[in-house]
């Protein structure tokens, strides 16, 4: 049981982490990975203890999914329409 409120509060920090560190400037996509990381340990440890803890870290880790994927799309995208207008040059 010890370990499952472990594993909860790491999910729980590692989705805080992964939203706080979108905002910095220089984010890649770590924040990605551990938004990640953090939906998976939240998914299987919420199967097993049905926490409140579990649930948050899950909540948090998909706008954390959501927003460094908004953020990849507005790259790429940003970058085809340089290339498109350089292109027309």
């Amino acid at each position: 049981m010890k370990n499952n409120k472990l594993l909860n509060y790491i999910a729980l920090a590692l989705s805080i982490v992964s939203v706080i560190w979108f905002f910095s400037s220089d984010s890649r996509f770590l924040p990605f990975i551990a938004a990640v990381v953090a939906l998976v340990l939240g998914l299987e440890e919420g199967k097993k203890s049905h926490s409140g803890i579990a649930t948050s870290a899950v909540v948090i880790a998909v706008v954390g999914i959501v927003l460094t994927s908004a953020r990849f799309i507005g790259c790429i995208s940003c970058a085809y329409l340089i290339n498109k207008g350089l292109n027309s040059l």
